[in-house]
C-alpha cells in the first residue's frame, strides 16, 4: 500500500459520488461504517452503498463541500459540509424542502482492495436538530404583500 494507491481510490470514490455513479466499487466486500456517536455498525458493501445513497439521494438532495482532505498511506481524513435540500421522509418529517448545512468528518481505511473501514462523525441529532431548525426558520419568514 502507498499513498498514491490510497489517493487512487479515494479520488475514484469521490468523482463518483459527486457524479451519482456506482461508488461501491471502491469499498471490500466486508466494508464496514461506523457512526461514531452512536456506534452503530452497517457491514457489507450494499448495505453501506445504500447508507450513503439514502442519505444523499432519498432523504435530502446532498453532497459534500469538501474543507479540508488529508490523505495518507492506508488513512484518509475529511473535513465536510454536508449540504443538501430535504427531500424524502426522515424521523417522521415529511419532505420539507430546506437546505440544511451541517459540519462533519470522516476517516476512512484503505487497502489495496479498497476502503474497508468509514468512520462517520456526521451526527444524525445534528442533522436532525438543523433540519428542525431550517424548517421552523423557513415557515416563520415574513411574507410580502404586493398593493
Amino acid at each position: 500500500m502507498s499513498v498514491v494507491t490510497t489517493r487512487s481510490i479515494m479520488q475514484g470514490y469521490f468523482t463518483a459520488m459527486v457524479e451519482r455513479r456506482d461508488f461501491s466499487q471502491f469499498f471490500t466486500a466486508d466494508v464496514v461504517w461506523t457512526t461514531m456517536e452512536s456506534g452503530e455498525q452497517i457491514r457489507g458493501r450494499g448495505a453501506v452503498r445504500d447508507h450513503i445513497g439514502d442519505a444523499q439521494t432519498r432523504i435530502f438532495d446532498a453532497h459534500p463541500e469538501v474543507i479540508n482532505l488529508v490523505v495518507d498511506d492506508g488513512v484518509v481524513a475529511l473535513e465536510a459540509l454536508f449540504v443538501g435540500r430535504h427531500i424524502g421522509e426522515v424521523a417522521g418529517m415529511e419532505p420539507s424542502g430546506v437546505d440544511i448545512r451541517v459540519p462533519y468528518t470522516m476517516f476512512y481505511r484503505v487497502t489495496d482492495e479498497g476502503i474497508t473501514e468509514l468512520h462517520s462523525y456526521l451526527s444524525p441529532s445534528v442533522v436532525l436538530e438543523e433540519l428542525h431548525q431550517a424548517t421552523l426558520r423557513a415557515t416563520d419568514a415574513p411574507t410580502s404583500t404586493v398593493l
